[in-house]
């Protein structure tokens, strides 16, 4: 596909997000080494550039050769609504239909694993021209939500996302850290592209 998503391949893309989804529900913590953001353990891509601030990271990857890119984004988790899919509803909004145009009501997947309710959707979006696609995955459970979001442009990165997703462990005991309700959302910018 050159690096670039076709509107003709939209299906093939649904079958991805649910195997995605699939492979967020067994998540199991890598050997490698392991970071931990907010309450996610996880085992960070490796030869990603990392950008944390306050309430987001970042993980970025671009392939020079093929101009494909793909960005990891964790969210800090916020207090649930004590509904799966009012706060994936919410996120969404916040995080991809808003900022990027997005359809504003997707298909999406849902499973529940250890005590998480997961809910999941993909869309295509178009940013300077770019066809892009933006999967959102949001884990609620236990009094709290976490987003994770992942921006890419190259069918090649959808296993590196999967075994990015296979790493993440929630912790259900600790606390939502005090959000002032302002998540910052770090846009990427990959060749002059802000997404």
């Amino acid at each position: 596909m050159n690096g670039t998503l076709k509107q003709a391949s939209m299906k093939r893309w649904n079958k991805f997000s649910a195997l995605l989804l699939v492979c967020a529900l067994f998540a199991v913590r890598a050997i490698s080494q392991t970071e931990t953001f907010d309450i996610i353990t996880y085992t960070p891509p490796k030869d990603w550039k990392k950008d944390a601030k306050p309430g987001v990271v970042n993980y970025t990857n671009v392939n020079t050769t093929t101009g494909g890119f793909c960005v990891l984004t964790m969210f800090a988790s916020t207090a649930s609504a004590g509904d799966a899919h009012k706060d994936f509803t919410s996120e969404w909004k916040k995080l991809v239909s808003d900022p990027f145009k997005a359809d504003s009501n997707p298909k999406t997947e849902t499973e529940t694993t250890d005590g998480w309710d997961i809910v999941a959707a993909a869309a295509p979006i178009k940013v300077d021209s770019a066809d892009i696609y933006i999967f959102l995955t949001v884990l609620s459970g236990f009094g709290k939500t976490v987003s994770i979001r992942t921006s890419l442009n190259d069918e090649a990165y959808l296993k590196d996302m999967a075994a990015f997703l296979e790493t993440i462990d929630l912790d259900k005991t600790k606390p939502v850290t005090e959000n002032t309700g302002n998540t910052p959302v770090i846009p990427g910018n990959i060749g002059g592209a802000t997404f």
